[in-house]
């Protein structure tokens, strides 16, 4: 029996540094698994650090991005648009050129049209809160109403509405149509016609071509409330309150003066209407 036992743990002693061999290798293995596990928790860690930061960033633009969407609501809440057609309804529209100082800059206008340049390259536009609606129109001064080819305003509320190559050099002048015309005079009108020209203040011209009211090289001085309704040639310039209704070539000299009609007549004295 005891035999038996002795040979029985001869045998186990001589098996068990082979078992304890096998053992060793498995848990090498088990720690280069978790070695490796460790390597991509630490991965994934960086991962997820990664992408905190990508989100904090991404909510950061959605807030600045609500934000905008806000400010450009408040701000176009007047506008809307249907097909091709744009509205602003319940408010008032504002085109300023944004000087302190009121001055003109070429800036705060309205331009219906492209307003294409003058041939001759002659463009002078450096006038503040005018509406323009034509083409090669010049202007220098403000809050003007310009419309034609070619027309010219250097002066303040001043208006061309039509027609081509007139010029408004003095405030508070129109032009309604016509080509050519020439007005330098304050509050004068011209309706329409050809080289006419208004100078003094007050004068008016109806039609007619090459008529002249306002003042004179001659006599000198301001002349005021001259007009010429129709014709060619007339004048009414060398004193007030005087005019030629229609004819050619005629002259009224005196104040008050009025030619009714006729060919090369003059009136010398004041008050006086011919009528012959």
């Amino acid at each position: 029996m005891k035999k038996l036992i002795v040979i029985a743990l001869a045998s186990f002693l001589a098996t068990a540094p082979t078992a304890s061999f096998a053992q060793g290798t498995t848990l090498v293995q088990m720690k280069a698994d978790i070695d490796a596990m460790k390597a991509d928790i630490k991965d994934l860690k960086a991962q997820n650090v990664s992408l905190k930061t990508r989100l904090d960033a991404d909510e950061w633009k959605l807030t600045i991005h609500e934000s905008v969407i806000e400010i450009v609501k408040a701000r176009t809440k007047f506008l809307s648009t249907v097909g091709t057609d744009t509205y602003f309804s319940g408010t008032n529209l504002h085109i300023v050129n944004g000087s302190a100082d009121s001055w003109s800059n070429g800036l705060g206008n309205l331009i219906v049209g492209k307003n294409a340049p003058r041939n001759n390259g002659q463009d002078f536009r450096i006038g503040s809160h005018n509406i323009i609606f034509g083409n090669g129109i010049n202007y220098s001064g403000q809050n003007g109403l310009l419309g034609g080819q070619g027309n010219q305003i250097d002066s303040d509320y001043g208006i061309v509405l039509t027609g081509h190559d007139n010029y408004v050099g003095s405030n508070y002048t129109a032009c309604i149509t016509g080509d050519s015309n020439y007005l330098t005079g304050e509050l004068n009108v011209v309706l329409t016609g050809s080289k006419n020209i208004t100078e003094g203040s007050y004068g008016f011209i109806g039609t007619g071509w090459d008529n002249h009211v306002g003042n004179s090289t001659i006599a000198g001085g301001s002349r005021a409330y001259n007009f010429v309704i129709s014709g060619r040639h007339n004048s009414a310039t060398n004193n007030s309150y005087s005019g030629v209704i229609s004819g050619s070539g005629n002259t009224s000299w005196g104040a008050g003066g009025v030619i009714g009609t006729g060919l090369g007549r003059s009136v010398m004295s004041n008050w006086i209407f011919d009528t012959n």
